[in-house]
């Protein structure tokens, strides 16, 4: 009978392996095995969430050079933080790559979730995918990245004196190309920028494109709009500009010809909430941030119909559409009347001070379970909510899941699982409670390779 050769094995001899140094060198071995798995197990899954794509020319060519960076989802409150500090744009890459010759890119997220993917290049308008589910390796569709150039505009006042601390927000007045309608995830980057101290402020536009550009105060109500299309100088009517857009007015100082509105931030007992953010809509943008005591001022005339929006530091958003109602001039309530020379039913509060107190609802949340059509749970699923996609959670062994919500409501979730399809649900949540949803997913049929 043929037997195998025995090899030598360096500082291993039959007389060395006794039965103690045997249990030794097995203890070692498989000590040094546990103190591996972790790092083979995160090397496997940066390997197995994997994101690909191709980037296009615009002649449909492949797009060499392009950065390509992944980036965590902001909250909402982050979001509006980094409008306050002017620290645009927000987060950093915790994966970057170039495009290949081809035009191809490759990278890998560091765990399961959501994400967000930029896209940019010199002479290109940037692009992101706002919301991408990473549960396995992902494919994403061709992309194009349209020619830019830099349009450079100037931001007066009355007077022709620069303006300086104004953000300026840019949208197309173009109809959305192809690859921003339908279920295409890529939407252009936000184009935001600041006016420098001689009011002078550059945005990326494409070739002959019409931008719709919005101009803000920091910590006032004042803003305006214009086309820019071949402009150099654009006027303002905002009277005064500061770059403090983050500080905090303990007390109202003079009111402004405009007229002020200090605002109250509180929780249903009275107790004032530090730190919230109180925002404008239409756009978007943030009017400043409550103090220790709950106090906001914000200058300039504010429509007693205007919606404002909060967001608390612990993800808590609430909108008001109602600001004025119960607001208070020179100690006078106001309500639907004149007092002081300031009308706030239906028209604008001007030439006074106006208190208002706005309160918080307690937090809300949605919790359940996700199963598959045969009733077995679905771990390690991604549940979010619409209006706040960077609060997502994954399910645990038993499928259920845990949500908290920015506020109550009708509140839709988005649900992902590898191997199902996606699901949508809504949850009706009241005010100061949890609200209960089970989601039933279908398996997705399998995708065959040629």
């Amino acid at each position: 009978m043929l037997r195998a050769p025995r090899l030598p094995v360096p500082g291993l001899s039959a007389s060395s392996l006794s039965a103690p140094r045997l249990r030794c060198v097995i203890l070692l071995l498989v000590l040094s095995m546990a103190s591996m798995r972790p790092a083979l197990a995160a090397a496997a899954e940066a390997v197995a969430l994997s994101i690909r794509g191709t980037v296009l020319h615009e002649a449909g060519a492949g797009l060499p050079g392009v950065r390509v960076e992944l980036l965590p989802l902001p909250t909402n409150y982050a979001s509006q933080d980094a409008l306050l500090t002017q620290e645009w744009p927000l987060g950093e890459a915790v994966a970057e790559a170039r495009s290949d010759p081809s035009g191809r890119f490759e990278l890998s997220a560091p765990r399961a979730g959501l994400w967000r993917l930029r896209l940019s290049a010199p002479g290109r308008l940037p692009l992101q995918a706002l919301t991408l589910p990473v549960l396995e390796p992902v494919e994403l569709a061709p992309v194009r990245l349209r020619p830019a150039r830099r349009a450079q505009a100037r931001l007066v006042d009355a007077r022709g004196e620069a303006v300086p601390g104004v953000g300026v927000y840019a949208v197309s007045a173009d109809p959305a190309p192809d690859q921003e309608t339908g279920e295409s995830p890529w939407r252009l980057l936000s184009r935001l920028t600041w006016s420098d101290d001689d009011g002078l402020f550059e945005l990326p536009r494409a070739r002959g494109e019409l931008l719709e550009l919005h101009w803000l105060t920091p910590g006032s109500w004042a803003t305006d709009t214009a086309l820019l299309e071949n402009v150099s100088s654009i006027r303002s009517s905002s009277r005064s500009a500061s770059r403090s857009a983050s500080r905090t007015f303990e007390t109202p100082g003079p009111a402004a010809a405009e007229g002020s509105v200090t605002l109250v931030i509180q929780e249903a007992d009275g107790t004032p909430v530090e730190g919230v953010i109180v925002s404008r809509v239409g756009p978007l943008w943030p009017l400043g941030r409550s103090s220790a005591r709950g106090l906001l001022h914000v200058r300039g005339k504010i429509p007693s119909d205007a919606s404002l929006v909060a967001f608390a530091p612990d993800g808590r958003a609430q909108k008001w559409t109602d600001w004025a109602a119960g607001s208070t001039t020179s100690g006078s309530t106001v309500s639907g009347a004149t007092v002081s020379g300031a009308t706030v039913s239906g028209a604008t509060v001007s030439g006074a001070t106006v208190r208002a107190a706005l309160t918080l609802d307690p937090a809300v949340g949605v919790s359940g379970r996700i199963f598959d059509t045969a009733g077995e749970p679905i771990p390690g699923a991604l549940v979010w909510p619409r209006n706040e996609p960077a609060a997502a959670t994954q399910t645990d062994a038993s499928g259920r899941y845990e949500l908290p919500l920015p506020a109550a409501g009708r509140r839709d979730l988005e649900v992902r699982a590898s191997g199902f399809l996606a699901a949508r649900g809504t949850a009706e949540v009241v005010a100061g409670a949890w609200a209960n949803l089970d989601l039933e997913l279908r398996a997705a049929l399998p995708q065959h390779r040629n």
